[in-house]
């Protein structure tokens, strides 16, 4: 997980159990990090990084996009505002579940960018320039995104 500004990069998404863990991106992170080069032995030693690459960890978790049947609900907009302060970001960058085009969601508080690349026409890139998004599209254009801001003087807490 990566915050840029008001922006926060996940994988897959953030489960509210992620939320409500109280662990910091730094906290998260370095979990992850732990967790990359060990055998899956190792991570019965400590659990919670095992949590992290389950279902509903920010690699797998889809909730923003739907629900998985046995494994987690999709997101309610409630638990997205308390993730969206929990950070102190209006955004979330989401991968790992396919969408037709790059897409905001959820009023533009999430956006949502694995496009399909199977064909050339596929491919698509977000852009932020001069603090707007926008989809690129494989031929150049800017389709411009409506994304989440928060009034003026209005903060998340961390």
């Amino acid at each position: 997980m990566m915050r840029i500004n008001d922006l926060l990069f996940v994988h897959g998404g953030i489960a509210p159990w992620l939320t409500e863990s109280g662990l910091t991106l730094e906290q998260i992170n370095d979990s992850v990090r732990f967790a990359i080069d060990v055998t899956r032995d190792s991570l019965t030693e400590r659990p919670f990084p095992r949590r992290l690459y389950g279902t509903d960890g920010p690699f797998w978790y889809r909730g923003f996009h739907y629900g998985l049947e046995g494994k987690y609900p999709a997101a309610t907009s409630e638990e997205l505002d308390r993730m969206l302060a929990r950070f102190d970001v209006e955004v979330c960058v989401v991968g790992h579940t396919e969408v037709d085009s790059i897409t905001a969601l959820f009023d533009g508080r999430v956006v949502a960018v694995d496009v399909p690349v199977e064909e050339r026409d596929g491919l698509e890139g977000l852009l932020w320039e001069d603090g707007r998004a926008y989809r690129v599209t494989a031929s150049g254009r800017r389709v411009p995104l409506v994304l989440h801001r928060r009034a003026p003087g209005k903060s998340g807490s961390n």
